[in-house]
């Protein structure tokens, strides 16, 4: 799943005969009869290594061949493969089907496949949220994290991680709080490099080589509770260092000029407040917020959290945890 910080307008053009429909920063090509979907499924998707991967097409219409770009320089021709990964590493996938008729059409998924030995990955923690208050429109509810480096109160440079889902009085939902994330840089209106996995007290470089502009390990982060990412490359407007969690945008920071880095330090706390209206991904200061005071759920030692929402618009809101 591509990582996405907002919403975006999906444009269809027809040229040549040939169907382009740009999502995003994403481009689907098909013949002019309508868009070609092409995707696949991955079993499983994340692991230690040597991890083997089955892959899985799912097609409709008539295909002739198959071309699997595994992400670590092998590729297979066969419908339904099986890959092993030999190295850690956060892996994207693409599958190209060359149709019975027509040109190749290509899906791409980015970061799918992760590798990483056990002993790296920490225990997740389960987090429920329980909605028991008595509002019957019961307003954006939005989780995000502080990164501690930051010198400023305000909220600058805070992301809407996760946007709990409209629920019922008394009905719950439940998430995934993941201690390991990925780290990657975006430069541009559409540029991204592959994501790697982020690990507290080290260092990461933003750099080009021969291939274009990577990231890469670079030693040791400055202090040993802290990511960092380093820009060697000159574009407009600097590039932004992105940390994530479940393959959603958990911190970031934005217009990290040549020459200069961006410090991540970011405690095992969530921060949970109210809007009228907020999307995942989107920064905290440019949503309609309900509050400027947030309640914070500190997950040192916690291996399961419930939340729950009491109240309503004329009392108030009030949260409370139960935790182990």
């Amino acid at each position: 799943m591509k990582h996405k910080a907002n919403s975006l307008i999906a444009l269809t053009v027809l040229t040549a005969g040939l169907a382009f429909l740009l999502v995003g920063c994403d481009l689907f090509l098909g013949g002019a009869g309508g868009i070609v979907e092409v995707n696949f499924g991955a079993t499983p998707r994340s692991g230690e290594p040597p991890l083997a991967v089955a892959f899985t097409p799912i097609v409709q219409g008539d295909v002739q061949g198959y071309l699997w770009d595994f992400g670590d320089g092998a590729t297979s021709t066969e419908q339904s493969p099986e890959h092993t990964y030999i190295d850690e590493g956060i892996y994207s996938v693409t599958l190209t089907v060359e149709p019975s008729s027509g040109d190749p059409v290509a899906e791409s998924k980015p970061d799918h496949i992760t590798v990483v030995r056990q002993d790296m990955v920490a225990a997740p923690i389960f987090i429920t949220f329980v909605n028991d208050s008595d509002n019957p429109t019961l307003p954006a509810l939005f989780v995000f994290a502080r990164n501690e480096a930051s010198t400023s109160d305000e909220l600058t440079s805070e992301i809407a991680w996760r946007v709990m889902p409209s629920l019922g009085k008394g009905a719950s939902t439940t998430f995934l709080y993941l201690l390991a994330g990925t780290v990657r840089a975006m430069w541009g209106d559409c540029n991204e490099t592959p994501s790697l996995p982020a690990n507290v007290g080290s260092r990461y470089a933003v750099e080009e080589d021969a291939t274009g502009i990577v990231i890469v390990p670079s030693g040791s982060a400055s202090q040993p509770d802290a990511i960092e990412v380093t820009s060697v490359v000159q574009v407009d407007s600097g590039i932004n260092a992105q940390l994530f969690r479940d393959d959603k945008l958990f911190v970031q920071k934005q217009i990290v000029a040549y020459g200069q880095k961006a410090t991540f330090i970011v405690e095992p706390k969530l921060y949970w407040g109210i809007a009228s209206e907020i999307e995942e991904g989107q920064l905290l200061a440019t949503a309609d917020l309900l509050t400027d005071t947030f309640f914070e759920l500190d997950l040192q030692g916690v291996s399961q959290a419930i939340v729950t929402l009491s109240g309503d618009s004329q009392t108030g809101f009030q949260f409370t945890v139960e935790s182990d």
